[in-house]
């Protein structure tokens, strides 16, 4: 079992559980708060998938 693609699955997970919260709070409110916590969200979406790419080989 490659560990570490596991990590990186569940790494993205955790990151899209995140970037959907975020999105659901800039509904609420639009401020400074709201909106670097949604493209912190996304950059930890991106790095995730580099990650899992990084795994697989």
């Amino acid at each position: 079992m490659n560990y570490t693609l596991l990590g990186s699955y569940l790494f993205l997970i955790g990151s899209l559980l995140f970037a959907i919260n975020s999105f659901i709070d800039l509904f609420k409110e639009i401020s400074f708060h709201s909106i670097s916590s949604f493209c912190g969200g996304i950059l930890f979406i991106i790095g995730s998938y580099l990650f899992i790419i990084d795994a697989k080989k």
